[in-house]
């Protein structure tokens, strides 16, 4: 059999992800392959993707912020904008092993691990500000609607000349 391609053999896959309790993000570890195309073979197989908040994942996943062996040690790092930690066993984690810290604060929120289509919101739009006051946990829509509300706020505060374009500097300020 062709090693490069079982995720296409059922039987190999289910053993993996069901008998095994491999995590897809394991499973794309050993073999190089990409979640999403294993996730659409276990769609077509008809295998059900686990639920990332069930047993299994939570005991794979092993994490709580605050308890990390490395919070707050040489875990840490940026992208420019993000914050993020080095969780390599986290099931979101990425082929380095790191995962946005605002993630895992949300997690530690809702007491399980977020869905894909889970968004984490700034508040403050301060992206490194991950305190629990400042996320907010929202779907797709619930995000774009929050940055929308604060779009068109600063229109009408622009409007009634409480904010201003300073076009020398090219940016926007408070009168006053």
């Amino acid at each position: 059999m062709d090693t490069s391609k079982e995720y296409r053999n059922k039987e190999w896959l289910y053993n993996e992800y069901v008998n095994l309790e491999k995590p897809v993000k394991q499973i794309r570890r050993e073999n190089g392959w990409g979640v999403n195309t294993i996730k659409r073979w276990l769609r077509k197989f008809n295998i059900s993707i686990r639920q990332l908040d069930n047993n299994i994942v939570r005991k794979q996943m092993g994490h709580n912020l605050s308890d990390h062996h490395n919070f707050g040690k040489r875990n840490r790092k940026t992208n420019g904008k993000y914050l993020l930690l080095h969780l390599p066993d986290h099931p979101t984690a990425s082929k380095y092993g790191y995962v946005f810290e605002h993630r895992i604060v949300a997690e530690d929120i809702v007491d399980r691990i977020l869905n894909d289509n889970e968004f984490v919101h700034h508040i403050d739009m301060d992206s490194k500000n991950n305190t629990i006051e400042n996320l907010f946990v929202t779907g797709k829509s619930g995000h774009t609607r929050a940055h929308a509300s604060l779009n068109r706020l600063c229109s009408d505060l622009i409007k009634e000349g409480v904010i201003h374009f300073d076009k020398e500097e090219g940016v926007y300020g408070l009168l006053g």
